[in-house]
């Protein structure tokens, strides 16, 4: 697959339509298409692994209100969230002596499944960091960093246009 998309890059470049925007853009598509079969196929589904996430950190337990900050989720959708780990047994609840608030973590199935899931992830990371030569791996997590912050921020003028304005 890598090679088709390297192949399909330098094949935009080649025929003067190469340019930078598209081709990020393209590869970013690529790159979610593969994100989004590989959440597929996993065993923990997304939802889950968000809250695994942040339950199996080094943080105390949370209360579903502290949950639904955290994961910047209305508190309504955190709700069902959580209640469905309950259930599914990947989450506990309990109150601590005197409060009249849940607490929520992961339970030890939830840890082990985050874990493994994670791990896959991670192992699939790792070997395609591999593909590259050593010392371009650490270029390209450094420099993906910077284009992350920066795309986080947009743009006051664009070369492509500005959105499109639907009042006129």
């Amino acid at each position: 697959m890598a090679a088709d998309v390297a192949s399909d890059i330098d094949t935009a470049a080649d025929d003067g339509n190469g340019d930078r925007a598209r081709t990020m853009a393209r590869l970013l598509s690529h790159f979610d298409i593969m994100r989004r079969a590989e959440e597929q196929a996993s065993e923990l589904r997304i939802a889950e692994g968000r809250l695994l996430w942040l339950l199996t950190g080094d943080g105390p337990p949370r209360t579903l209100k502290q949950i639904a900050c955290e994961l910047e989720l209305e508190q309504s959708t955190a709700n069902r969230q959580v209640n469905a780990a309950v259930r599914a047994g990947v989450v506990r609840r309990f109150r601590e002596s005197g409060s009249h608030a849940w607490l929520f973590e992961a339970s030890d199935d939830g840890a082990a499944l985050y874990e493994r899931s994670v791990g896959r992830h991670l192992d699939r990371v790792d070997d395609a960091l591999a593909a590259l030569p050593a010392g371009e791996r650490e270029r390209l997590v450094s420099s993906f960093a910077t284009f992350i912050d920066a795309y986080k921020e947009p743009s006051a003028t664009s070369p492509h246009g500005s959105p499109r304005d639907d009042t006129s």
